[in-house]
């Protein structure tokens, strides 16, 4: 738990979290204002985060990884586990990442439009962090090298976020023709 509240903290103080919250927090309160209808807003809102939010996840988890490598290593030396220390370090971003989604899209949706959409919107931009984080940290300790790392959680962001998508479409369109047995 030490070493958790110590990776929440390193990374809490970082500029690129506070930026990602404001970032999320204008856009937030720029699509609240700009719409009449608070479910106009959430859609749009919502289209956003689809996109958004995973790639700044998967990103900014890789980096953080391969970044504190050095510091996991010298973990590792110490009498803990790997997967404490793994555990740690993923909880540590998870929270931070979650944190920022909270309070940069949870307190303008809070405040616009507290209904079931929008805290299906929270639970589902929460469950979207934690997935892509933990997709990030799996793809980084799988690859070695930073480079490789960072372009292997690219290509799986651009497969889940564009390619998925398509291919879905592409067999309802497909199986239009045939009618479903309910």
């Amino acid at each position: 738990m030490k070493l958790s509240k110590y990776v929440l903290y390193d990374i809490l103080r970082s500029r690129i979290i506070m930026a990602y919250t404001l970032f999320l927090l204008l856009i937030s309160f720029s699509m609240f204002q700009m719409e009449e209808l608070s479910s106009r807003a959430m859609l749009s809102l919502l289209n956003i985060v689809l996109i958004v939010l995973p790639l700044v996840s998967m990103v900014f988890a890789t980096i953080h990884y391969y970044n504190s490598y050095e510091f996991i290593e010298l973990m590792a030396s110490q009498p803990m586990s790997r997967s404490r220390i793994l555990l740690s370090e993923y909880t540590g971003v998870a929270i931070s990442l979650l944190s920022a989604f909270l309070i940069g899209v949870g307190l303008p949706v809070l405040l616009y439009a507290a209904d079931a959409t929008g805290f299906a919107l929270l639970f589902t931009g929460a469950a979207l962090t934690l997935v892509f984080s933990s997709i990030a940290f799996l793809a980084s300790v799988l690859a070695r090298d930073k480079a490789r790392g960072i372009g292997f959680v690219l290509l799986l962001w651009f497969y889940f976020a564009l390619i998925y998508d398509g291919l879905v479409l592409l067999i309802l369109f497909s199986f239009s023709d045939y009618p479903s047995k309910n």
